[in-house]
């Protein structure tokens, strides 16, 4: 994989391979994983419902995710979503929409940069 282009969508191959133990196979085979990453339609079908607790929980799982494999642009998005959403009923509907805006465009760049660094 191309190094280059993963840092450019908000990879930090570098923390990631030290994640992996120096193991570049398997850190690209898990980021390679991530093309099959659902957690944000999960998260989209949950807000269209007005399924807050579940919105949380799939974007929970995403930042999770997104943390594990070094994907510093989408996790740091994450989190600040996961916290909007944490804790109940009180919710800032214009600024979950906005950090929902970022976190899927962080998203989208780090499932379309794994793909250019892969073809690379």
């Amino acid at each position: 994989m191309n190094t280059d282009i993963l840092k450019r969508a908000g990879i930090d191959y570098d923390s990631g391979l030290d994640r992996f133990m120096g193991d570049a196979e398997l850190y690209e085979t898990v980021l390679a994983m991530f093309l099959d990453d659902c957690s944000l339609q999960k998260a989209g079908d949950a807000r269209a419902k007005g399924d807050y607790p579940a919105m949380f929980e799939a974007m929970h799982e995403l930042k999770g995710v997104a943390g594990n494999e070094d994907m510093t642009d989408l996790y740091k998005a994450s989190c600040e979503l996961v916290e909007l959403l944490r804790g109940g009923s009180d919710y800032d509907y214009a600024a979950i929409d906005r950090s929902f805006d970022e976190v899927s465009r962080s998203y989208a760049a780090a499932k379309a940069g794994i793909l250019d660094a892969g073809r690379a």
